[in-house]
């Protein structure tokens, strides 16, 4: 089972952020003003690196807190399982089934 964890937790999470800085700039480009283009994407671009940051930090205190209260394994597939878990609730609520399919056809 831990195998399936991470297996996962590695293969999704790479679906879950290729996509998110395009959607994030995107979205913040339609609410300002064409002549801010070059603040706003400094500014999207700072808040997804600040958040993969901050969830780094927070994933390795958490993972630490999960290894010693319930062992490696299970915590190998707690973590895959949530990371699987957010990919799906992600790609299903913004418009990733769209840019996909869109994708399949132009290859």
């Amino acid at each position: 089972m831990m195998t399936f964890g991470i297996i996962f937790s590695f293969s999704v999470q790479a679906f879950l952020f290729i996509p998110l800085l395009p959607d994030m700039t995107d979205y913040a480009l339609s609410k300002y003003h064409k002549s801010t283009h070059e603040r706003v994407n400094n500014m999207v671009s700072a808040m997804f690196n600040a958040s993969v940051n901050v969830g780094n930090a927070l994933g390795a205190i958490m993972g630490a807190l999960l290894n010693d209260r319930i062992g490696f394994r299970l915590t190998a597939d707690v973590i895959g399982i949530s990371v699987f878990i957010v990919g799906i609730i992600y790609f299903f609520t913004t418009n990733s089934i769209e840019a996909f399919r869109q994708t399949r056809l132009n290859y």
